[in-house]
């Protein structure tokens, strides 16, 4: 997990923000409205609550409707240690975090929570709640492919076939290694512009 977050605040000063891929996943919740907007090819509406799957292309996100929003913004390949069955599920598309059973009452136990520090202490349990074990070899492959090696050096690295790679990182991730890896890409190319 890299973090949990939490905004507060009425004037955001733009209408939307494009986000660019970055090869993780989050959980949303909107505690303000039950509601949460996004558009990339059309326009999509979930009620206050979401995975966001991991993307390789850029989408947008509806700010008017953020003036208290907290989630959980994993590291890649992080959310499988917290969400049941395989990432490629949540491949750029958001899907209702309480569709999910262990999250169905997520909202309420958030919204319940009298200050923002309750909130962060309310996400860690239920987190903690959820947490199983994942093969570190994916954890191994993300930084590798981070680093820019080629997908046989980090097969070889972690010991798997270029093809179980390819299964165990698509389900572990959200994505398949060669699209990770053109999205940390592109991570970098953007981190250098920036400075």
């Amino acid at each position: 997990m890299q973090s949990i977050w939490y905004f507060e605040g009425s004037h955001i000063g733009h209408t939307a923000e494009h986000i660019l891929p970055s090869g993780s996943m989050q959980l949303l919740v909107n505690l303000h409205d039950d509601t949460l907007r996004w558009s990339d090819a059309g326009q999509h509406a979930l009620r206050g609550t979401a995975v966001a799957g991991a993307y390789a292309r850029a989408f947008t996100i509806d700010t008017a409707q953020q003036q208290r929003i907290t989630g959980v913004q994993f590291t890649p390949g992080g959310a499988a240690a917290f969400l049941p069955g395989s990432m490629r599920t949540f491949f750029e598309t958001h899907i209702a975090l309480t569709s999910l059973p262990a999250w169905r009452f997520v909202r309420e136990m958030l919204l319940e929570a009298a200050s923002p520090r309750s909130v962060l202490k309310t996400w860690r349990r239920l987190l903690q709640a959820q947490l199983r074990p994942v093969d570190r070899r994916v954890n191994a492959a993300c930084r590798l492919l981070s680093q820019g090696r080629s997908l046989r050096t980090v097969a070889d690295a972690v010991a798997w076939s270029p093809r179980t790679l390819r299964q165990r990182f698509s389900s572990a991730t959200g994505l398949p290694p060669k699209t990770f890896a053109r999205v940390q890409r592109l991570q970098r190319l953007t981190a250098a512009l920036a400075s």
